[in-house]
């Protein structure tokens, strides 16, 4: 007789049935008929075996049918993970593999969650909560007792407590927090920087063809920058901004070129030119800048100056050294060849200079009678004697070939321009030794004794003395 069925009431029929046919073996001859009711008589089971069999039979039950082999074929072997009361399970559970818990009497993985009693070596883990997970912290809440964060609802997955957002909130961690801001859990939330820019903010004497240039902590959205940049006095167009292979490095270039602040003397107001970066400005994440961009710059200034005419040192000396400072000054080659010098004090130019730009000598001829094909000669020179008188004037090397006054060949009255910038900036470069002083001399080209060339200019008492013009640039 084989038992099959594993119901506790069934193994105890079982064992009551087994202890009968022992004693019926026992007490049976060896060839005697023990089949129950067999014709000869045989004995039958004792009354109390069978009495404690029907005793635990169920309704209906007949206690033949429980030992019976194939009684037992339609009742389910129990599977994994089959819910089961803690009724069913008992305190004693049968234990799972090692990598297993018996939980809601199935063995699982135990790094799955189980939201009923759980059991490890046969031993109930949270006999008052529901496991969660293996080791020391498995026991924890239902999801019946769980609890959102504000802005969100509780819900339950995966036996584990949850929430979910509402409204214009999105998860942040175990929070919800407004769409559009930033989750330093998951997202980088670090706003970009401007790290140097040029012009600096301040700065002064930029050039009227600088670029600006811009450079940021980090790469950067590069629509989002253009669309921040913002100038009432620097003209942009689209090919403005260039950018750094790594976007973090941005130039702009002016469609046209900057002005400088030009007018009389050296006291005259800067240009400003200004740009806006506003922290619309988005770094690849979507960062917007740490704080605007607020630059102002000067370029530099152009002034105008007249160097003053020093009266000592102008005037008209002929080849035999005798100098004249009557009302007009006199080119003459009759019977004698006179030139006319004139001397500047640019030392009240400002220390400040950076370059010349122009320089402009000008003279009025007022009379004058001469041949067909002569001109007049302009030349820079350099004396530092303290009168007219004496060879080191009349004869003074020129510091550089001289220059036609009049292009054209032909000698004609009025007001006389050389452009003498160049030579202006080698006196200012040299005016340590110069003194500061620019110096030049008019004679005619050709120089004869009895051409009877002559021509007069008004000498610094008169009405149209002759001038020296430059423009210059400082910061």
């Amino acid at each position: 007789m084989c038992v099959r069925s594993f119901r506790p009431e069934l193994l105890a029929v079982a064992a009551l049935a087994l202890l009968a046919c022992q004693n019926i073996t026992e007490q049976s001859p060896p060839d005697a008929d023990v089949t129950p009711g067999g014709s000869d008589g045989g004995m039958d089971a004792p009354a109390d075996a069978r009495d404690a069999a029907s005793a635990f039979d169920g309704p209906g039950d007949d206690a033949s049918e429980d030992a019976h082999p194939s009684d037992d074929v339609n009742e389910p072997a129990p599977e994994a993970g089959v819910m089961k009361t803690d009724a069913e399970v008992g305190d004693t559970a049968p234990m799972c593999s090692g990598s297993e818990w018996l939980c809601e009497g199935a063995c699982r993985a135990r790094t799955a969650p189980c939201q009923g009693q759980c059991y490890m070596a046969g031993e109930r883990v949270c006999p008052a909560q529901v496991c969660r997970a293996p080791g020391p912290n498995a026991c924890g809440p239902s999801c019946a007792t769980c609890t959102a964060p504000a802005n969100a609802t509780a819900a339950c997955r995966n036996d584990a407590c949850t929430f979910d957002c509402v409204g214009t909130h999105k998860v942040c961690g175990n929070a919800c927090i407004p769409q559009g801001s930033c989750c330093a859990d998951s997202e980088d939330c670090v706003a970009p920087t401007v790290t140097s820019v040029s012009p600096q903010n301040g700065a002064t004497g930029v050039t009227k063809d600088a670029e600006m240039r811009v450079t940021f902590s980090e790469a950067m959205d590069r629509a989002s920058v253009t669309a921040a940049f913002s100038s009432s006095t620097i003209p942009t167009n689209a090919g403005s901004f260039s950018w750094n292979p790594a976007s973090t490095v941005l130039t702009i270039v002016p469609s046209s070129t900057l002005a400088y602040a030009t007018g009389l003397g050296p006291a005259l107001d800067a240009k400003a030119y200004a740009f806006v970066i506003s922290n619309a400005a988005k770094d690849r994440s979507g960062n917007g800048l740490a704080a605007p961009l607020n630059v102002t710059f000067y370029t530099l200034r152009e002034p105008t100056q007249s160097c003053a005419i020093i009266p000592e040192l102008t005037g008209s000396t002929n080849d035999y050294h005798v100098p004249s400072r009557n009302t007009s000054m006199y080119l003459y080659t009759a019977g004698f060849k006179e030139r006319i010098h004139v001397s500047f004090d640019c030392s009240t130019l400002p220390s400040a200079l950076q370059l010349i730009t122009d320089a402009s000598f000008r003279v009025t001829l007022t009379s004058g009678s001469w041949s067909q094909g002569q001109w007049i000669v302009t030349e820079p020179i350099s004396f530092t004697q303290g009168a007219l008188n004496g060879s080191g004037v009349y004869g003074a090397a020129p510091l550089a070939p001289g220059v036609q006054m009049d292009p054209s060949g032909i000698v004609t009255l009025g007001l006389k321009r050389v452009d003498v910038t160049t030579w202006v900036r080698d006196d200012w470069k040299e005016r340590a030794t110069r003194s500061g002083r620019s110096q030049f001399r008019l004679r005619f080209h050709v120089e004869s004794e009895f051409n009877g060339n002559n021509a007069a200019i008004d000498s610094p008492d008169e009405t149209s003395p002759p001038e020296l013009v430059v423009r210059y640039l400082i910061p």
